[in-house]
């Protein structure tokens, strides 16, 4: 048989950059222009340019889902889940081990810094033995690693009851994951699978959810609209 499962990951933090760009209208000759100067002689008063105006240059349309409806709104910076090409896949060894890796970027180094505020791992398992030894997976837990910062730290973790439904979802709160502007983090989710048979080839595959995934400029939070981001099979 063939059981779906969710795993909710959840996070906060955020922070966005401003740029200046200077508006000159109108100068006058003098060498030694201030704001003062930036006047057009024929204008009235109010026609005077704020020399320090402050506009925010950084502004990207993002696909995102709204009360369950498609839609677009405008982000701080790009965000770009992908599998990473290290994913695990192949033959297995039943026990505490890596499923899934992934990476999330965020290319413009200019603009805003992003948080992931929440997402969900949809866990596809087999159980051709007919054990339930997924049950036992969501005792033992699921942690969530920033292979980016160090490769050994544990960003977050999730204890949950012991599942005896084909279907279910974690959610990991508390983390404080910022993906700085400019570069691409690199996560692993990691879980005990003891109780798989290796002599009915049970199996276990994560995938990040489409459209589940949460983010943050430090200055809006929406749900973005992005595809499946299918992990690789494992088979024990």
């Amino acid at each position: 048989m063939r059981i779906n499962m969710m795993i909710a990951l959840a996070f906060v933090t955020g922070c966005s950059d401003t740029y200046n760009t200077y508006v000159t209208n109108y100068y006058e000759t003098d060498t030694d222009m201030t704001d003062s100067d930036i006047v057009d002689s024929d204008a009235p008063d109010t026609d005077v340019i704020d020399f320090d105006t402050d506009v925010n240059d950084c502004q990207f349309m993002v696909d995102v889902i709204d009360n369950g409806v498609s839609g677009q709104a405008i982000l701080g910076n790009e965000v770009h889940p992908s599998l990473s090409s290290s994913s695990p896949s192949g033959s297995a060894i039943p026990g505490r081990s890596e499923l899934l890796r992934f990476n999330v970027s965020v290319p413009s180094s200019s603009c805003s810094d992003i948080s992931l505020q929440y997402f969900e791992v949809w866990v596809n398992v087999t159980d051709n033995a007919n054990t339930d030894w997924f049950f036992d997976m969501g005792t033992t837990g699921y942690d969530l690693y920033n292979l980016t910062l160090d490769g050994t730290s544990r960003v977050s973790r999730h204890d949950a009851d012991q599942s005896t439904t084909f279907s279910y979802f974690i959610s990991f709160q508390g983390a404080d994951i910022l993906i700085p502007a400019g570069s691409t983090s690199t996560f692993a989710v990691y879980a005990d699978t003891t109780g798989a048979s290796s002599s009915q080839d049970d199996s276990i595959r994560l995938d990040l959810g489409a459209r589940s995934m949460f983010v943050s400029d430090g200055t809006k939070r929406v749900q973005l609209d992005n595809d499946v981001v299918t992990g690789g099979t494992l088979v024990y």
